[in-house]
């Protein structure tokens, strides 16, 4: 099946002018002389297949052999930037997160809205138990993208600046 380009393609001196802004403007750094925030994500090809698989974008059709579903081909993933350390701890860029889940199409008040696959049973965060209990029952994943640059970097990218 041929995929049509993504209307959301960005050109590479876009890319390069919104990267090098984000980075001029997040570029603090904690006591110890670390980056507070990461400049990007390394993503393990397995975390995203499994969120499409989860999506039903991807089908799988035996070991290693997967299936485009053509109707699902238009839906969308949602990434949210968290963090992974103590209060007490500094922030740096090892310690943030990036998660993706999977997502379906609602129609409400006359909108789409994608609403995130993620159902923990109505759980509080904070009671932490309760939520790690009811997400591992849970019918719903997060994918923990953890490979954030520093320290896993192309330094010779011009999107590095």
């Amino acid at each position: 099946m041929e995929i049509n380009p993504s209307k959301n393609e960005v050109s590479c001196n876009e890319a390069i002018t919104w990267t090098h802004r984000w980075q001029k403007e997040n570029y603090q750094r904690n006591s110890a002389g670390e980056l507070i925030h990461a400049r990007a994500f390394l993503i393990p090809v397995d975390d995203l297949l499994n969120c499409l698989l989860e999506m039903e974008v991807l089908v799988s059709e035996g070991e290693n052999i997967y299936k485009l579903e053509k109707s699902n081909i238009r839906e969308k993933i949602r990434a949210y930037m968290a963090t992974d350390r103590p209060e007490e701890t500094q922030p740096s860029a090892q310690t943030e997160k990036l998660l993706v889940v999977g997502t379906n199409p609602k129609i409400i008040d006359d909108k789409i809205v994608y609403k995130d696959i993620f159902d923990c049973g109505g759980c509080s965060c904070d009671d932490k138990v309760k939520t790690k209990v009811l997400a591992e029952q849970a019918n719903s994943d997060v994918y923990d993208f953890t490979k954030p640059c520093p320290s896993d970097c192309d330094f010779s990218s011009e999107l590095n600046s």
